[in-house]
């Protein structure tokens, strides 16, 4: 019984996985550029398992994958992928950079909304405090200096 059940993961992963090639060839566009849409054949969103896979690969996840499936999931460019945490930080530092470009100062007032909703002037003083303590990552510190922003 437990067989059938792994088989039937392995066959359902692979059929992701064939539908996942089949959009990016379709449409020629790579792993970080599917839109929230995309679904596979049985209406499951695309963008939706490739992040899950993204986590099953950096091993954040429930799903166990086989070195076959991490191997065939390089090839198409998962490991490109940002996680899902660097991804947010970068859609909350591009709403900065757009006040920042609109308003020419970053004195924020609290009204202000991120495209998720967080307040930009709460997320924008917990990288500066992160930054005051040393635990703001280095790729972050240097997006801010890239941008004189620091």
């Amino acid at each position: 019984m437990n067989n059938d059940k792994t088989g039937q993961n392995i066959k359902l992963w692979h059929n992701n996985y064939d539908d996942l090639c089949a959009y990016l060839s379709e449409k020629n566009c790579g792993i970080c550029d599917i839109p929230d849409n995309a679904v596979n054949r049985n209406g499951k969103s695309l963008k939706l398992w490739v992040y899950e896979m993204k986590k099953a690969c950096d091993g954040k996840s429930k799903y166990k994958l086989t070195d076959e499936q991490i191997g065939l999931l390089k090839d198409i460019g998962i490991d490109k992928l940002l996680s899902v945490t660097e991804t947010v930080w970068y859609a909350h530092f591009n709403d900065l950079l757009s006040f920042y470009n609109e308003n020419h100062h970053l004195n924020i007032p609290r009204s202000v909304l991120c495209s998720d909703g967080t307040k930009l002037l709460l997320w924008t003083r917990q990288q500066r405090g992160k930054y005051q303590k040393h635990t703001l990552s280095e790729c972050h510190v240097n997006e801010f200096r890239k941008h004189d922003l620091m």
